[in-house]
């Protein structure tokens, strides 16, 4: 699929006109993604940076989907604010995912086959920081040391070790899912502390590659999306 791109600055308006906004080209064949702004899909768009008293909305556009596996991949290096986080929301599934304002974030995912579900299924949400002391993770965290990380990464020892950072105690499940989204690795952890570290077996389980792994609570509310390298 293609690519769309988001800049902002104080300059820039809620609405079509600025000098970056940009419509995509005709494609009735492939997949592509575009933003959304007043009724429009653009490749390129402007926008104003979120103000301090309401959460701001980009709309994503996504267009003839295959049956294939897809990655959305969001680059939100350039999004930081401060006192505001950065969040994936998934209409489909009510989830929203924290977005890493230091890295890449990866979101494996399948069209359902509605196209008006798969046009508009995802957001990407700007809104004011909240209190962390319900032990819920926001990007801001991970600048203090205390996000979820997988080390060694990459890996080529037949261990990983897991450390859930400032997630609440409790029982965790984890998940490894490959690019294609296939589900190889399930497993349920005890989280007892802040600077818990846990192991999951690799082994030969996990051949060379690129992995997603999600770490959801026993709600199964995703809390945090990693990405881990085999080498």
């Amino acid at each position: 699929m293609d690519g769309a791109v988001a800049f902002f600055d104080a300059n820039y308006r809620d609405g079509l006109g600025d000098a970056v906004d940009i419509e995509p080209m005709t494609n009735l064949t492939a997949g592509s993604i575009t933003l959304r702004q007043a009724g429009r899909r653009l490749s390129m768009d402007g926008r104003p940076w979120p103000a301090d008293s309401a959460a701001r909305t980009i709309p994503v556009d996504m267009r003839n989907l295959g049956n294939d596996a897809y990655v959305l991949r969001i680059i939100a290096t350039n999004m930081r604010k401060e006192g505001f986080t950065v969040w994936l929301k998934d209409r489909h599934l009510n989830k929203e995912t924290a977005l890493r304002t230091d890295d890449e974030t990866l979101y494996p995912f399948r069209r359902t086959g509605d196209q008006g579900i798969d046009s508009s299924r995802f957001e990407i949400v700007y809104r004011l920081s909240k209190p962390t002391n319900a032990g819920t993770l926001t990007p801001d965290d991970e600048v203090g040391g205390i996000a979820p990380r997988l080390y060694p990464n990459p890996a080529k020892a037949a261990e990983v070790k897991l450390s859930l950072g400032s997630l609440a105690p409790g029982r965790y499940e984890v998940q490894v899912v490959d690019m294609s989204g296939r589900l190889v690795l399930s497993k349920s952890l005890e989280h007892l502390s802040v600077k818990g570290e846990y192991r999951f077996q690799q082994g030969r389980k996990l051949a060379p590659g690129t992995y997603i792994i999600r770490v959801s609570d026993m709600q199964q509310q995703l809390k945090e999306t990693l990405r881990l390298v085999v080498e």
